[in-house]
């Protein structure tokens, strides 16, 4: 991610990739399926948290970068 993004951050480019609403519902979707099989993602989980604050703070349009500013 910072391989492929870093260099549009470094320049002022905040253009949204893929949408943060769909990158948490796909996050969400696979934490449920390890449930349902008994098997906890703590990685996944834990990566769940700042995208769910990203929402809430309303950036739901907007890329991985609005996370920066809400753990900031």
């Amino acid at each position: 991610m910072f391989k492929g993004k870093g260099p549009w951050l470094l320049a002022g480019d905040c253009s949204t990739s893929f949408p943060l609403k769909h990158m948490q519902k796909d996050l969400r979707l696979a934490i449920a399926l390890s449930e349902e099989l008994g098997q906890t993602l703590h990685t996944a989980t834990s990566s769940n948290e700042p995208l769910k604050r990203a929402l809430l703070a309303g950036h739901v349009d907007a890329d991985i970068a609005a996370v920066h500013g809400v753990i900031r």
